[in-house]
């Protein structure tokens, strides 16, 4: 936990070298919800929930997608000071509508 940013890098660099082994993306996302990350938790999971076909690996996946996007499309989350949070909450903000009910509006969001 205390290298986080090195244990990421690890992953990434699989990432880079088979961008289609689903697993590098799965345990990315872990990596980033021990972190506390949810937004790159979604993001890598969604991409190996996308990728993959093992059932297993979709259900881990789908937990952790629906765990994540909870968690950021939640009025009540801070986003990091890094640009793509800052951006994100202002795209979710200013273009999805809080009227539509909930399942509409995460889908929307998604």
């Amino acid at each position: 936990m205390e290298e986080a940013v090195d244990a990421l890098s690890v992953f990434e660099s699989g990432i880079e070298k088979a961008p289609n082994f689903a697993e590098n993306y799965f345990w990315a996302a872990q990596l980033m919800k021990a972190t506390g990350n949810h937004l790159w938790v979604w993001f890598y999971a969604e991409i190996c929930f996308n990728m993959t076909e093992d059932v297993d690996l979709l259900r881990s996946s789908a937990m952790l997608i629906a765990n994540s996007s909870d968690a950021v499309f939640s009025s009540k989350w801070n986003g990091n000071p890094e640009k793509l949070d800052q951006d994100l909450q202002i795209v979710l903000s200013e273009n999805c509508s809080a009227s539509k009910t909930e399942s509409a509006l995460q889908l929307e969001k998604r």
